[in-house]
């Protein structure tokens, strides 16, 4: 349905709906960002839908990141729990317009990084969830202002600096 009409947004969040039966919020995440974005029809139950993908997301990583970064060796959970970290991340870019909680957004956002470039070295990734992720900032710098557009920037040149390294 997507390729018969692509610039409608209620086939993206069908797709983000699977993604969180699946358990996997970050590429949720990147499908309402496109239902909403989409060139002719949003789909504009989509932020309801995200803010109820942010509370749950919440309510995950209190539940299984209550001492920071756990010491579990699992790569699965690890991945898990960083996916849940960079959506966290953009549900707080949301929500933070007071200027006083500036610094410990930035310091999150710092933590998100260096946990991002961690997650690469593993190579974990492919290209296609890197490229999401690429569109999930861009889908917050473009609704949620200056922080998130320094997001945007700071992953950006962390990706670039990691294939720079590798190539």
């Amino acid at each position: 349905a997507a390729f018969l009409s692509p610039g409608q947004g209620n086939h993206h969040n069908q797709r983000a709906v699977l993604e969180i039966d699946k358990q996997n919020n970050c590429k949720a995440l990147y499908y309402y960002a496109r239902s909403i974005k989409v060139s002719h029809k949003p789909f504009e139950t989509s932020y309801e839908n995200m803010e109820r993908l942010y509370k749950s997301n919440k309510a995950w990583l209190r539940k299984n990141n209550q001492a920071g970064l756990p010491t579990r060796s699992d790569k699965r959970f690890k991945i898990r729990l960083f996916n849940a970290l960079f959506v966290d991340l953009h549900r707080r870019l949301k929500v933070d317009t007071d200027p006083a909680y500036n610094h410990a957004t930035t310091l999150d956002m710092d933590g998100v990084i260096r946990e991002f470039e961690s997650v690469l070295k593993g190579d974990v990734y492919s290209d296609k969830v890197l490229c999401m992720m690429v569109v999930i900032n861009a889908f917050s710098a473009s609704d949620n202002g200056t922080l998130s557009q320094i997001l945007t920037f700071r992953f950006g040149t962390a990706l670039v600096n990691f294939v720079e390294r590798n190539l």
